[in-house]
């Protein structure tokens, strides 16, 4: 065993140490006066800084604030609120007309075969809990016109609130990109129950978070 470096050592063993001595010595000083190579100086990665806010101008918000659930969504207490979309006249219709109550907000399409059985249950729960302050909207994701009226025809008279969502606010206010969604807001306007999709399309457990809201 001969020793290199402090820490290091080269192992050697052989039958006939007669002939193999003077290569194996050759061998550990070739390995032991090897230079040793230099560390290169590389420069330190680039950092990216951001761009400089532009007066007048908003920064764009972050890729996870921009796709993230809205479960800090408050409905403004003042003034008219947030959009929710426009009624069958195509007037806007906002939060503040709601204000104080528990809200749901049912979005269906007409291509949306779990939709044509939902919304007979959203239209059963407006009914059952509108006396006790929730209200109930439905809400028509970007169909036509056309295909909207044969939907809402088949599904006969309908109480609760009828809206279309022209300008896409599911998904880029509230970050869902599925139908069919609903969301459930509290009496201080914070999403409280959210289901989007076909799997979450349970109306048992959208009854269930309005009642704890009650």
């Amino acid at each position: 065993m001969i020793q290199c470096l402090p820490g290091t050592y080269m192992y050697t063993q052989s039958r006939n140490p007669t002939w193999s001595l003077p290569f194996t010595l050759v061998l550990a000083v070739t390995a032991c006066a090897a230079p040793e190579r230099p560390i290169e100086n590389r420069p330190p990665p680039a950092v990216s800084t951001p761009a400089p806010a532009v007066r007048g101008l908003a920064p764009p918000p972050s890729p996870q604030v921009a796709s993230a659930a809205p479960s800090e969504l408050r409905v403004p207490r003042r003034g008219r609120g947030l959009l929710l979309g426009h009624d069958l006249l195509g007037k806007p219709v906002y939060t503040g007309r709601f204000r104080g109550q528990v809200l749901v907000l049912n979005y269906w399409a007409s291509w949306c075969p779990v939709c044509w059985t939902e919304v007979p249950h959203m239209q059963a729960l407006h009914e059952r809990y509108v006396a006790q302050g929730v209200t109930v909207i439905s809400i028509n994701y970007k169909d036509l016109r056309a295909a909207m009226r044969v939907f809402l025809v088949a599904q006969g008279d309908l109480s609760m609130p009828l809206l279309r969502d022209e300008d896409g606010l599911l998904e880029s206010r509230y970050g869902a990109f599925a139908i069919p969604t609903t969301l459930v807001f509290n009496r201080a306007g914070e999403l409280s129950f959210q289901a989007t999709g076909v799997f979450e399309a349970d109306p048992k457990k959208i009854e269930t978070a309005v009642q704890r809201l009650l």
